[in-house]
């Protein structure tokens, strides 16, 4: 069945059926806000599905997009948005010459610059130079000092974990400050580095390659059945493991065998006493950390980059959650 879009609010978005009006169809879909969850659905259809005419819209869609977004020839949008089309779909299609005439018309509004052919030219068009956010996309044509510079920045793949900090470091103090947004940018992404107390919005950033603020208000850092709640329209949850509070040394081993995904929760005391005191009037008690395993190695957002399991300063620290990170449907988890 194919929906449209009925009415949205602050945090949902409401369908109903694209004969709602047609065949008077009760059909209705309720997603969140970002349209990646299915909050409600009903059946109430008083038609059959068609699943053709459902590829056919996602075949306009795809036109549409690559006219728009993209500066390919018509021959070669279609090319690409015919892939995967079942044939009993490409028989429903429209006539080529209007779904061409109607890529064409799409390129005459884009106004986009023609794609040159000729090996020799030497000129960019500032239109294929410049983002549709009005900012300069090509900055350097041909300067190897510059082509050096990236390799530089490229090369701290190459490096040791432990030497990733002070070799970014090293590049920032030392590379032109043109090139600075591109080292933020590595910095940011290669992997996210924790900015402030936000250990766990910043771990649910790395597992998402999202970023932490898109995490911060919506959910709770004491409670993670909510950290399993929006990791889910990412294909992700959390599963429980079985624990009690010794330190994480004891563990590791176990857990590296597993060869899998986990978050590791640890006080970062050292003394037990301050874990089983009573909380002050606040509800205090102790700090905690969170990080990363992945495999055998930690990723801990505190110091932006990885460690060997066996090697991290975790593994001296009293445990206090360990959750696998498994797909959405699998059989555990919350």
């Amino acid at each position: 069945f194919s929906y449209i879009i009925d009415k949205t609010t602050i945090d949902k978005t409401y369908w109903k059926c694209e004969h709602a009006r047609k065949l008077k169809c009760k059909g209705r879909v309720h997603t969140d806000y970002i349209n990646t969850t299915l909050l409600y659905e009903n059946d109430n259809h008083n038609h059959s599905g068609n699943e053709v005419s459902i590829e056919i819209r996602i075949f306009e869609g795809k036109v549409r997009d690559r006219a728009i977004n993209r500066n390919e020839t018509t021959q070669a949008v279609i090319d690409n948005c015919l892939t995967n089309l079942s044939d009993y779909a490409v028989a429903r299609l429209p006539d080529f010459k209007h779904i061409k005439r109607n890529i064409q018309n799409r390129h005459e509004q884009n106004d986009l610059s023609k794609i040159s052919h000729d090996k020799t030219f030497n000129r960019i068009p500032n239109k294929l130079a410049t983002t549709k956010r009005n900012t300069t996309f090509l900055q350097y044509d041909s300067d190897p000092a510059f082509a050096h510079h990236i390799n530089k920045i490229a090369a701290l793949a190459f490096l040791h974990p432990n030497d990733v900090g002070q070799g970014f470091d090293d590049l920032f103090n030392s590379l032109p400050q043109i090139l600075h947004p591109l080292l933020n940018y590595f910095e940011n992404t290669h992997p996210t580095r924790q900015t402030g107390p936000h250990c766990v919005s910043t771990v649910l950033a790395m597992l998402t390659g999202k970023k932490p603020e898109d995490f911060q208000g919506k959910m709770n850092t004491q409670d993670p059945c909510s950290w399993s709640r929006v990791l889910q329209p990412y294909g992700m949850k959390l599963a429980y493991c079985p624990m009690d509070v010794r330190k994480l040394k004891f563990y590791m081993d176990e857990l590296i065998a597993f060869d899998d995904l986990f978050t590791l929760s640890y006080y970062t005391t050292l003394d037990p006493k301050e874990i089983l005191a009573d909380p002050d009037n606040a509800g205090w008690i102790t700090g905690s950390h969170i990080v990363i395993l992945h495999r055998n190695q930690i990723i801990d957002p505190v110091l932006g980059r990885t460690t060997p399991a066996l090697e991290h300063e975790c593994n001296d620290y009293h445990t206090k959650r360990i959750f696998r990170v498994v797909p959405c449907d699998y059989v555990r988890g919350f």
